[in-house]
Order: structure tokens, then C-alpha cells, then sequence
């Protein structure tokens, strides 16, 4: 069966896939790597060996198919898809910290004061108006970021096959002018 391109790879089954892409698997191995069910895992390997995407060995050791995971990586990895892949991660993470809170304040026994309030457990947002000043700072502590995260990814390199997939940090920064959002809002509808 030929690889089709029309949908986007759910997060499950991105996980997969990046699973495999760091060394060959058994079922228990992506169990282990991935955090997955077993039931869940069968689904998807099952999905990926009809579309050809992966091949099983006698050893039921799971591997991508050299022969077609060209064509595919060159979609799920294209613009589209990512962008897609970083939508639905970031309704997860809201939902996530969302759910979250809403727990932590049904567990509170007093109302919390003005100034113990957030808007999310795990996620903090802000709206303000910064001085060119104070933009300019803001841009270097994001640059600071992003060259410790790049620190950190160069070094993983050698460690990656070491450490769980499933216990790999997702990590979201960014910032826009809200009349931005909005005119990017309003040409989507």
C-alpha cells in the first residue's frame, strides 16, 4: 500500500516514529521509550505497517522502511505539519495546565489572595506594553534562552539513546503585538 499524505500524524504517532528513528524496537521497548499502552502502540505500528511507513523482522523488532520514510518525513515534516504539530501540542499543554488548575482550586480549602493568583499552573501568559528599552532586554533574555536550549540539544546528541522519549521536555516561548493575533485570527475565519 502506497504512503498517503492527506491527514497529519496525531502526537502519539509522531512519538512513534521519532522512537524509531532513534534505534530499532520491539513493542516492549516502545512501551518503555514512548509511555504508551501496548494497545495503543499495536494501533499504530498497525497503521504504519499497512502504509508501509515501517516493516517488522522476524525478531518483531520495528523499524522504518529505508524505501518509503523519505516521502513520508518529507510531509509530516513540512510546514503544514508542523505547524499543526505545534497547535495541537499547545491546546494539549493549555488544556493540560488548565485541568490542572481547575483541580488544585477545587482542592483549596481558603480563596487564594489577588497576589497568589496565576492565569495557568504550568503555563504563565502576559499583556503589556513594553518600552523599546525593555523589548530590547526582553529579546536578550530570549536569546540567552535559546542558546542554553541549543547547549542542551548539542549535548543530548551523544546521550539521546539513553533517555526515555517520553520524559523529553517540551518547551514553548514566544511573543506577538496582539493586533498581530488578531488580523491573523480574522484572515482564518
Amino acid at each position: 500500500m502506497e504512503i498517503k499524505m492527506e491527514e497529519n500524524l496525531l502526537i502519539v504517532e509522531r512519538v512513534v516514529l521519532e522512537s524509531l528513528t532513534r534505534k530499532t524496537k520491539n513493542i516492549a521497548e516502545l512501551v518503555v521509550d514512548t509511555g504508551l499502552s501496548i494497545l495503543l502502540l499495536k494501533k499504530i505500528l498497525s497503521k504504519f505497517l499497512e502504509i508501509g511507513a515501517i516493516v517488522k523482522n522476524k525478531s518483531n523488532v520495528y523499524e522504518l522502511n529505508d524505501k518509503k520514510i523519505a516521502k513520508l518525513f518529507k510531509y509530516y515534516n513540512s510546514i503544514s505539519s508542523r505547524k499543526e504539530e505545534v497547535k495541537e501540542l499547545l491546546n494539549i499543554f493549555v488544556d493540560s495546565a488548565l485541568m490542572e488548575k481547575e483541580k488544585n482550586h477545587e482542592n483549596q480549602q481558603f480563596p487564594q489572595t489577588h497576589s497568589q493568583r496565576t492565569i495557568f499552573s504550568d503555563i504563565k501568559m502576559k499583556k503589556l506594553w513594553m518600552t523599546p528599552e525593555e523589548n530590547f532586554y526582553y529579546q536578550s533574555l530570549i536569546n540567552k534562552l535559546e542558546l542554553f536550549l541549543k547547549e542542551i540539544s548539542d549535548k543530548q546528541d551523544n546521550r539521546a539513546h539513553q533517555n526515555r522519549l517520553a520524559e523529553q521536555n517540551v518547551i514553548f516561548w514566544g511573543n506577538s503585538h496582539y493586533a498581530n493575533l488578531m488580523n491573523t485570527f480574522l484572515q482564518n475565519i
